[in-house]
């Protein structure tokens, strides 16, 4: 297992290493208000356990790359809670 500690957003080439599915856990500072519980943590894992620990900017949140995992159908989303 590879564990890569990333700011803001993973890679485009990371994001296309993506195949067949992703799991993906998030943090956030509470749950209770969304405008004051951030997003402030998330991890995904590729099919090789290779895991990728996303920290998102707490002013302006875009993740192109990251999105175009969550938006690709092909991609099975296997959803932690």
């Amino acid at each position: 297992m590879k564990i890569t500690k990333i700011k803001e957003d993973i890679t485009s080439e990371i994001a296309n290493s993506f195949k067949n599915s992703v799991a993906i856990d998030t943090e956030a500072t509470g749950l209770q208000i969304p405008e004051r519980d951030k997003l402030s943590l998330i991890q995904i894992c590729d099919e090789n356990k290779n895991v990728f620990i996303i920290q998102p900017n707490k002013n302006s949140f875009k993740a192109p790359n990251l999105v175009s995992i969550l938006e690709n159908e092909k991609i099975l989303k296997i959803g932690h809670f």
